[in-house]
């Protein structure tokens, strides 16, 4: 007997890959997945969900840090209810930063986590 389990509507997002980087100009990785309220992955394909990550704290650097991708965009759709990033790259380290996820649905739904603070 095969037992079918489907997702409901997005209620959060969860980091599955901490950013971590290194040094200043050294690539670094990220990623994501939407789940519902019953910790399920979010794979709908009639759903849209767009990530955006941006550096949420540079601690004491203020506004000198500059945060950018060597890959496509900092802005991915997800595919299979996950997203992640390569060649993420901050201008200065070590330091610690925070980063923070927004993601947006096609639904209207916000969701925003932020990961933890690395140095």
């Amino acid at each position: 007997m095969d037992i079918l389990v489907s997702s409901g509507a997005v209620s959060k997002m969860v980091i599955t890959t901490q950013p971590t980087p290194t040094e200043a100009g050294s690539a670094f990785t990220a990623a994501i997945e939407i789940r519902d309220a019953g910790d399920n992955l979010v794979t709908s394909t009639a759903l849209q969900v767009f990530v955006t990550v941006s550096l949420a704290e540079s601690f004491g650097l203020g506004s000198t840090v500059l945060f950018a991708t060597s890959g496509s965009s900092l802005t991915v759709q997800t595919g299979s209810g996950a997203a992640s990033w390569a060649g993420l790259l901050v201008s200065k380290a070590p330091v610690v930063y925070a980063f923070a996820f927004k993601a947006t649905t096609s639904a209207g739904v916000s969701l925003t986590t932020v990961s933890h603070r690395v140095a």
